[in-house]
């Protein structure tokens, strides 16, 4: 027998699952579930009003239960997504896509998404109008552009934010 902690666990093989019958394909497995629900308690010899409530109620319980899967699924995303902030402690010197994915608590080899690359444009504005003391490549600031933690610091307190990654020294 293998050791457990390498086996798939039931959630683990639910969100599996999840994954691969997609949103519909679960509401219709759900729905299929409640019709089955309602002809075996019809078959058992429910009355018909009774036999609708309980597969009503197994239907709402399955989607309960997806709805609740798809948050797992969510915060297991958003876990895995996020940098780890003790490495990061030991650089100074961040380009702007590296501040900006870990100004949005994203770690900086998944690239940028929206609330990174909003990130990435405020640092290029403020880097523009000489609030961030930034080292341009070229005639222009872009995401290899370099920042200091300390300038980036002092951005932060200018704008009342507190990112995770220059304001984490107490986490452990």
């Amino acid at each position: 027998m293998g050791d457990a902690a390498k086996r798939p666990g039931i959630f683990d093989r639910a969100l599996a699952l999840l994954e691969r019958a997609g949103t519909w394909g679960l509401a219709a497995m759900a729905v299929v579930a409640a019709i089955a629900i309602y002809v075996w308690s019809a078959a058992a010899g429910f009355p018909r009003p009774i036999a609708a409530v309980v597969a009503l109620y197994a239907l709402a319980g399955a989607l309960w239960l997806h709805a609740s899967l798809l948050e797992v699924q969510s915060q297991r995303r958003r876990s895995a997504s996020l940098p780890d902030y003790e490495k990061w402690n030991l650089v100074t010197t961040f380009t702007f896509a590296q501040a900006a994915s870990l100004w949005a608590d994203r770690r900086p080899e998944l690239g940028l998404d929206d609330s990174a690359y909003a990130i990435y444009s405020m640092l290029k504005e403020q880097a523009r109008a000489g609030s961030l003391d930034a080292l341009a490549q070229g005639p222009e600031f872009h995401r290899g552009s370099l920042a200091l933690r300390g300038d980036l610091l002092r951005l932060a307190k200018r704008m009342k934010q507190r990112p995770r990654f220059l304001f984490n020294r107490h986490l452990k």
